[in-house]
């Protein structure tokens, strides 16, 4: 089984997942080709992963003669399949050959840009709908979701942030973008008396979410942790994990929150409403109502045994439907299947 994976992004959740999917599946005897964009943080973490891979920067992937670029290198590779992820990726796809094309969708994608596509894989079923209802042949696509590390095996010691024992802590982790809803939880936080939110992340939206911390009056109480390598400590010291998106298309933090016994409020957008069963493996909350989630947040850590039983219930399904293993079987399943039936009809 030879695949070329092929990804043009930036660096965010999705572009993790896709480094973590294609060690896992090198891991098990996939012979894969890694075509990347020149992005500093994906190439290292790609060049760790200690997998091949071939850095393409999007400067040179805007036209023809680029597509044939890529179409060479799937060719000289011996390319079985060929999985774009995302939308420039599979805008660029090469024509088909020998090999099948895959598109593979994190998000609500218009399914026009997968035209080059013989099959796509989307991470949730919502996405498999939307796919669906936009006129893709409901044979041709297959729900495969997401995994993440057990986190909360073999970990370090936790880290205390310097804050002091018996302080009610919040967790919440992500890009500092506008649709990640982390002003709706700074506002929250004003109404959940002596809480500490430790957010963890970086990008364009930090100067602009402090500043929101202090009109709140929470400056205080917020601490700006960045990027954390160290994922299972942030869980370990947090009372709750907090997902406020106000869209979210799976939720990888509600996951590795899951594995690590943490547990979770999320505000109920896509991903979320799909992984919680309010009561049993979490609570949701309305989307972007400041209100509702101060007052959740209250319940909750005033309730040691709903979140007792949150984390329990919470890594009990991950354990069962999110691991490793059975995300990384369920792709070489689908890449056999497809490559027995070559191209649709």
């Amino acid at each position: 089984m030879r695949v070329v994976q092929f990804l043009i992004g930036s660096y965010g959740g999705a572009e993790r997942f896709f480094v973590r999917l294609c060690a896992a599946l090198d891991r098990r005897g996939v012979d894969q080709l890694v075509l990347i964009n020149d992005h500093p943080a994906l190439v290292s973490d790609v060049a760790t992963s200690g997998l091949q891979y071939e850095i393409l920067s999007p400067s040179r992937l805007g036209g023809t003669v680029d597509r044939h670029r890529v179409a060479g290198r799937c060719r000289a590779f011996r390319a079985d399949i060929v999985m774009a992820w995302m939308n420039r990726a599979a805008r660029r796809l090469p024509s088909r050959g020998r090999h099948v094309n895959i598109g593979r969708l994190g998000g609500y994608y218009p399914i026009k840009n997968y035209r080059r596509c013989d099959y796509l894989i989307g991470n949730t079923p919502g996405i498999v709908a939307s796919s669906v209802a936009q006129g893709w042949p409901a044979e041709r696509i297959r729900m495969i979701s997401n995994f993440t590390e057990p986190l909360g095996e073999a970990a370090p010691p936790t880290p205390d942030f310097g804050i002091e024992n018996g302080r009610p802590v919040l967790c919440a982790l992500g890009r500092f973008d506008p649709w990640k809803g982390f002003d709706t939880l700074i506002q929250a936080l004003a109404h959940v008396e002596g809480a500490t939110l430790l957010l963890a992340g970086q990008g364009p939206g930090e100067a602009e979410l402090r500043d929101l911390a202090k009109r709140s009056g929470v400056a205080d109480r917020v601490r700006f942790v960045g990027w954390l390598d160290d994922r299972a400590g942030l869980f370990r010291r947090a009372d709750l994990c907090v997902v406020p998106s106000h869209h979210e298309p799976l939720g990888n933090v509600i996951l590795e929150a899951w594995s690590a016994g943490c547990p979770v409020i999320a505000a109920a957008s896509e991903g979320p409403s799909w992984l919680i069963e309010p009561g049993k493996t979490g609570m949701l909350v309305p989307t972007s109502n400041v209100a509702a989630l101060a007052a959740a947040l209250n319940n909750a850590l005033a309730d040691q045994g709903a979140r007792t039983a949150w984390a329990t219930n919470g890594r009990d399904r991950w354990r069962t439907e999110f691991t490793v293993e059975q995300i990384a079987s369920a792709y070489i399943a689908f890449f056999e299947d497809i490559a027995s039936l070559r191209h649709p009809a």
